[in-house]
């Protein structure tokens, strides 16, 4: 049988949530955040100075054991991890212009398990993004891994 009536729309049920717009992720921030990790994660210093903003340099070579930043962060990284395998990033955009991301990096012993939550701040600079801000480098079963970004209590914040 049909229906006699059609329901006014009125008596439609509305969404209880708007969805709220989402900025699609800059390639180009998150692909400085990538290898950002993945300069850190291989031990490559060189590549990592590239890719700091120049007060973050400053602050390596104030507060890094003879200025080397991948040397500084891989002393956070407990070596029964293994080596660096990957990163899985996500990012949001701040009121700046630079990119929040999140990641997650997977190492090789470590595989199948959480990994290490790291938040970095990518911020352009004359037309290339490069890295201002990071805290974290710990294991994602931390619960401070929860609120790294903009939380004072963030561990192995920088700067």
């Amino acid at each position: 049988p049909l229906p006699t009536e059609t329901p006014l729309p009125t008596e439609t049920p509305l969404p209880t949530e708007t969805p709220l717009p989402t900025s699609t992720p800059d390639a180009a921030a998150l692909t400085a955040v990538v290898h950002f990790i993945e300069a850190v994660g291989h031990e490559n210093n060189l590549a990592v100075q590239r890719l700091l903003h120049p007060l973050m340099r400053e602050w390596v070579a104030t507060n890094c054991p003879e200025g080397q930043i991948a040397t500084c962060l891989n002393i956070l990284i407990p070596d029964e991890w293994g080596n660096f395998v990957s990163a899985v990033v996500s990012g949001t955009e701040d009121a700046f212009g630079g990119w929040n991301v999140n990641v997650i990096a997977q190492y090789e012993l470590g595989l199948g398990q959480v990994g290490m939550c790291v938040f970095v701040r990518a911020q352009p600079l004359e037309g290339v993004y490069l890295i201002n801000a990071w805290a974290g480098w710990i294991s994602c079963t931390d619960a401070r891994a929860q609120n790294l970004i903009g939380s004072s209590d963030a561990p192995n914040a920088a700067p």
